[in-house]
């Protein structure tokens, strides 16, 4: 009987996850810069 409860390190998105999360934010913050700076 297969264990459901394991997780296994190959199947784990976690890394991948943070890497679209960190590049959201440089995205938003670059966005935000640009629009800053147009309006001055």
């Amino acid at each position: 009987m297969e264990d459901t409860q394991f997780k296994s390190p190959l199947f784990d998105a976690t890394a991948t996850w943070n890497g679209f999360s960190y590049q959201g934010k440089v995205g938003l913050y670059v966005c935000l810069k640009l629009i800053n700076d147009a309006l001055l």
